[in-house]
């Protein structure tokens, strides 16, 4: 059996229509799809986000045969600050409409509500820096025309491939990204 583990942004995924219709397109077929729920508003400090995410892609491994992840907008940070990009039974890594870098960017507002943020960005930047060519050949960032909230410029890691998609704005490029993904699993099964 094939999984998705999708990570979410800083928003309500719960009650996202595009996440509800992604993760109902890939059940019908035949993936399981968990959705990781990063607890962006809690005191959680990045360190534990990441264990939790790290746990919980170890425990589903068993018994399946491949592992893709979809991170979307600070998702996408958690997913390259993790060591998943590294991890044998994780296959194909999507980043769509990520914050990857730019963490000075991040404005008090997004600081204080999402007390982790920033320093996962951080990580992420770190990590995106240091990437090995075989896990940067794994990974698809997808980047709509125009985003008014997360700087395109802030979604480029060097090295992996990038496709721009016809959206725009933020949710726009969240929608489009999962998906094109749904589309790339489907032709990949």
């Amino acid at each position: 059996m094939r999984c998705i583990v999708i990570v979410p942004g800083v928003g309500k995924a719960e009650k996202s229509v595009a996440v509800r219709l992604f993760s109902w397109l890939l059940r019908r077929r035949g993936l399981r799809v968990i959705v990781f729920h990063p607890r962006w508003q809690t005191d959680e400090q990045a360190s534990e986000k990441l264990e939790r995410l790290d746990r919980q892609v170890q425990e589903i491994s068993v018994g399946v045969k491949d592992i893709v992840v979809a991170g979307y907008s600070a998702g996408s940070a958690l997913v390259v600050a993790s060591s998943l990009v590294g991890v044998s039974d994780v296959g194909n890594v999507y980043l769509i409409s990520g914050k990857l870098r730019g963490s000075r960017t991040i404005g008090p507002y997004y600081t204080k509500k999402y007390p982790a943020l920033k320093q996962v960005v951080e990580i992420s930047e770190a990590n995106s820096a240091s990437l090995r060519v075989e896990d940067a050949s794994k990974i698809l960032t997808l980047q709509p025309m125009v985003d008014l909230l997360v700087p395109v410029s802030d979604m480029h890691i060097e090295g992996v491939v990038t496709k721009r998609l016809f959206a725009f704005t933020h949710p726009w490029g969240i929608a489009a990204g999962l998906l094109y993904v749904s589309q790339i699993i489907d032709k990949n099964q």
